[in-house]
C-alpha cells in the first residue's frame, strides 16, 4: 500500500461485516473457498479474513464506505460523492 500511496490516490472501499456476509452469503456457490462453509462458519471467515487485512487497508489514503452498494442508483450516487471529495483534494 506504501508503494500505491507514493505513486497516487489509494482509496479503502470499507463494507461491514454484516453486508459482506450477505453479498459472500449470495455469491458463495461462485467461489470454491466459501462454497461448502455454513452461516456461521462463513462470517468467522470473513472477519478472520478482514483482521488480517485491514492493517494494509487502512493505510489507503483515503475510506469509502461501501455499504450502500447495492443498486445502480446507490452506485451513482456514492460515485458522485467520490468525484466530489477528489475534485477538492
Amino acid at each position: 500500500v506504501e508503494y500505491m500511496n507514493q505513486q497516487g490516490e489509494t482509496v479503502f472501499l470499507n463494507v461491514s461485516l454484516k453486508v459482506l456476509f450477505q453479498r459472500l452469503k449470495i455469491a458463495k456457490q461462485q467461489r470454491p473457498l466459501l462454497a461448502k462453509k455454513s452461516d456461521e462458519e462463513l462470517k468467522d471467515f470473513i472477519q478472520n479474513a478482514l483482521t488480517g487485512r485491514m492493517p494494509h487497508y487502512s493505510k489507503a489514503k483515503h475510506e469509502f464506505c461501501a455499504d450502500e452498494l447495492e443498486d445502480r442508483k446507490q452506485i451513482q450516487n456514492s460515485v458522485t460523492s467520490s468525484e466530489t471529495l477528489m475534485f477538492y483534494l
